[in-house]
């Protein structure tokens, strides 16, 4: 079991996470590191696409490219529902340790 702190009223006191809580932390940690990361490729990309001559390409060139846009987009798009589903779970959890009443 881990702790967290609170700090009511100049007074310290240390609430006992459940095995839950932490690996639902740890979950979501881990779901904004990989958003992190995919907003990232997603600023670079932009970067890269504005240097390409859209002329030069054929077309299954352009469909690579926006196929791989369209794909980076969902995948934030899932993460960041993943991330929500997570931060519900735990709402859930954190509610039903009686220490945090």
């Amino acid at each position: 079991m881990s702790t967290s702190v609170t700090l009511p009223e100049d007074k310290i006191e240390f609430i006992a996470k459940s095995d839950k809580e932490i690996r639902i932390e740890h979950r979501i940690a881990s779901l904004e590191a990989e958003m992190h990361r995919a907003c990232r490729i997603h600023d670079r990309r932009d970067d890269f696409i504005e240097m390409i001559d859209w002329t030069s390409m054929t077309i299954d060139d352009r469909e690579t490219v926006h196929n791989h846009a369209d794909r980076l987009n969902w995948s934030m798009i899932e993460i960041d529902h993943e991330i929500m589903l997570a931060s519900e779970a735990l709402y859930v959890e954190h509610m039903e340790n009686p220490l945090n009443w």
